[in-house]
């Protein structure tokens, strides 16, 4: 998703924090591939393929972008609070 935002006064401001997400140093590591060996024999049998560990490791790193999109997730960071600067307006056009 694209969108577009104004920076102003008590509006929407860019932080200057933004990157990727890369959610494989989190899931699909290849320091737990064993943990998802069971999942990919299952799907290798329903489709008719073989499968053995050796296939496995040899697939497992193409096999995981099936499993999740391949395509990382961006972030940016906003601030968005700017209650207390609402708030101090308000009391100053009551004390007025």
């Amino acid at each position: 998703m694209i969108s577009v935002y104004r920076e102003g006064k008590n509006k929407v401001k860019f932080t200057g924090k933004a990157g990727v997400f890369d959610f494989y140093e989190t899931v699909f590591k290849e320091s737990e591939k064993d943990l998802y060996y069971e999942d990919f024999s299952r799907i290798m049998t329903a489709n008719n393929k073989k499968s053995d560990e050796s296939i496995f490791d040899k697939k497992f790193n193409e096999w995981k972008t099936f499993q999740m999109s391949d395509h990382l997730p961006l972030w940016v960071e906003f601030d968005i609070n700017y209650s207390e600067a609402y708030l101090n307006a308000m009391i100053s056009e009551n004390i007025e």
